[in-house]
């Protein structure tokens, strides 16, 4: 369990206690105003929401940064993938007529061969 979930779960019991308070305190409108420190709780735990939220807003502002790095880092590659294809099939291309070049000469030297014989 992360900090940020040990965090949520703490805030949500002091939630529930702050509720609980409210509840009794409204149940019996003469201690109302009387539950010692119920401004300064209610205020801590806005306090405390403040801060969990903005970290929340920050982690998610760099986890969108990350995921554009990713994609752009994808893009890149995709477009290197498609260069080395091109460059493999032009390689492919070239050692065909490479082939082709040698097995002309052959028959060059071959038909030499012939008429110098001859």
């Amino acid at each position: 369990m992360g900090y940020s979930e040990n965090h949520c779960h703490k805030l949500l019991r002091e939630i529930e206690q702050f509720q609980n308070q409210k509840k009794k305190a409204d149940a019996n409108a003469s201690a109302k105003g009387k539950i010692p420190g119920y401004v300064s709780m209610k205020n801590a735990i806005k306090d405390q929401i403040k801060v969990f939220c903005d970290e929340s807003s920050e982690n998610r502002k760099k986890e969108m940064a990350e995921c554009t790095k990713i994609r752009n880092a994808e893009k890149k590659q995709e477009a290197i993938n498609q260069e080395l294809h091109s460059l493999k099939r032009k390689l492919g291309e070239k050692q065909k007529k490479k082939g082709e070049v040698y097995e002309s000469i052959s028959k060059l030297k071959q038909l030499y061969d012939e008429e110098v014989c001859i």
